[in-house]
């Protein structure tokens, strides 16, 4: 299996990042961890590599800034993996979710804060299959 992890760039060298990506090793123990900032080295190597590595996932895990903001670039990878109906979950400090809704910030032009997610439901944690 293999676990892409996404988040804001702003976390790729946080403590933060370490303890969020402790978490998925955690849910995801036989899995292949995959970490965009070990993965590329700039935007530009994104742009061109994304679209080959999406189609080889077979998970999504993404987290938030600790504003609860993810960026533009974030938020691209979480509407192409959706369109290929792959798993997709949020992690926060509760655990995994599966429900939870994104709005733009604004006018949408801020790159860096683009949406804020939002939990949806209970607030219970989810246990991936």
């Amino acid at each position: 299996m293999r676990v892409y992890l996404a988040s804001p760039l702003s976390t790729f060298w946080t403590s933060r990042y370490e303890k969020r990506l402790n978490a998925v090793r955690t849910y995801f123990r036989e899995a292949e961890i995959l970490e965009p900032r070990h993965l590329f080295s700039s935007n530009r190597c994104w742009l061109g590599a994304w679209p080959e590595l999406l189609p080889t996932l077979d998970v999504l895990v993404f987290f938030t800034a600790s504003d609860g903001t993810i960026g533009a670039g974030t938020n691209r990878e979480l509407a192409d993996a959706r369109r290929r109906s792959l798993p997709t979950f949020y992690l926060d400090a509760r655990g995994l979710r599966q429900r939870f809704a994104l709005g733009i910030i604004g006018d949408g032009r801020d790159w860096r804060r683009y949406a804020r997610v939002r939990v949806i439901g209970t607030g219970k944690t989810e246990t991936p299959a």
